[in-house]
C-alpha cells in the first residue's frame, strides 16, 4: 500500500510543544516581515518626493534686493519650465522653521525661500545654471538632505530581514528537534513496519502530517496577536501623521503575512521529511 494509516504512531500523552514554539516564532516573523515591508514601502515614498524636490534660497540683507531676488528667481523657473509647482516660502513660516535654534524673538534677515519640483527628466544642474545670474541663489535638493534618512530607513530594514531569516532558522530547528525525538520515541514501531515492508516516504509520511498540522496551527495562533499589535502600531502612527492613514500596510503585504502559516506548515514539513529519511538511512 502507497499510504500507510495515520494512527499507526500513537500520540504521545501530553500535547507537543510545538504548535506553541511555533506560535511564539510565527509572531516573532510576522512582526519582521510586516516592518520590512512597511520600511520598503515609506523608503520608496521618501526616496521619489525627496528626489524630484528642490530648495531655493536667496541670502540678500537688503529686503528690497531680496524681494526682487526671489520675484526674479520665480519667474525664470516659470517661463523656462524648469520646475514646477514653484512657490514662495512665506516668511512667518522661515520665521517659523528657524524659532528652535534662532529664538522666537530673533530680529534678523532671513533669507527668502523657494520650493519647487523638477519634472520628469529635469535636472538640478538646469536650475542652476539658469539662476547663474542671481548671485545670491543658491539651489539645494532635499534627496541630500534625507540621505541619512534612507540610510537609517535600510538599515532598519536589513536589520528586519536578518530577524526574519533568524526566526525562520529557529522554526526549522525546532522541527528537526521534534522530528528527530518522534523517531526515537516511535523506534520499535518504525523499525517493525520497516520489517514488514514499509518504504521510508511512507514512515517520513507517518510523521510529517502530524508536524505539518502542528506548524500551521501554531503558526496561525501566533499569526493573530501579531496582526493585533501591526494594526495598533500603524494606527498610532497614523494619529502621528495627521490621522493619515498612509502608514497602514495595503491589503497587498497582508496577503504575504496571511500565507506566513501555510508556509511555515510547508517548511516543518520538508524539514521533517529530510530528517527522518536521512536518520532512517542511517539505521539501515
Amino acid at each position: 500500500m502507497s499510504v500507510l494509516p495515520t494512527d499507526l504512531l500513537p500520540r504521545p500523552g501530553r500535547r507537543s510543544a510545538l504548535p506553541w514554539l511555533i506560535a511564539a516564532v510565527a509572531f516573532l516573523m510576522a512582526l519582521a516581515a510586516a516592518a520590512a515591508l512597511a520600511l520598503g514601502r515609506s523608503a520608496d515614498t521618501v526616496g521619489q518626493t525627496a528626489a524630484g524636490r528642490i530648495t531655493i534660497s536667496i541670502a540678500e540683507a537688503d529686503q528690497p534686493r531680496r524681494e526682487a531676488a526671489a520675484a526674479r528667481a520665480l519667474a525664470i523657473l516659470k517661463d523656462d519650465r524648469l520646475a514646477l509647482n514653484a512657490r514662495r516660502v512665506n516668511q512667518a513660516e522661515v520665521r517659523r522653521l528657524v524659532a528652535p535654534y534662532l529664538g522666537p524673538g530673533a530680529d534678523l534677515a532671513l533669507p527668502a525661500l523657494i520650493d519647487a519640483d523638477l519634472p520628469p527628466g529635469g535636472g538640478i544642474a538646469a536650475v542652476r545654471a539658469a539662476l547663474t545670474s542671481i548671485d545670491s541663489a543658491e539651489v539645494d535638493s532635499e534627496g541630500g538632505a534625507l540621505t541619512p534618512l534612507l540610510g537609517l530607513i535600510a538599515a532598519l530594514r536589513r536589520l528586519s530581514l536578518a530577524v526574519l531569516l533568524l526566526a525562520g532558522a529557529v522554526a526549522m530547528l525546532v522541527t528537526v528537534l521534534v522530528a528527530r525525538a518522534a523517531l526515537a520515541a516511535h523506534a520499535g514501531t518504525i523499525e517493525t513496519l520497516h520489517g514488514l515492508g514499509a518504504t521510508d516516504m511512507q514512515l517520513a509520511r507517518l510523521v510529517e502530517r502530524r508536524t505539518a498540522l502542528d506548524a500551521l496551527a501554531g503558526a496561525t495562533i501566533g499569526l493573530v496577536p501579531a496582526v493585533g499589535v501591526i494594526v495598533l502600531v500603524s494606527t498610532q502612527l497614523g494619529a502621528l501623521n495627521g490621522g493619515d492613514a498612509a502608514q497602514r500596510l495595503p491589503l497587498a503585504d497582508w496577503g504575504l503575512l496571511a500565507v506566513l502559516p501555510l508556509l511555515l506548515a510547508a517548511a516543518a514539513l520538508l524539514a521533517t521529511r529530510l530528517t527522518i529519511l536521512r536518520q532512517l538511512r542511517r539505521a539501515i
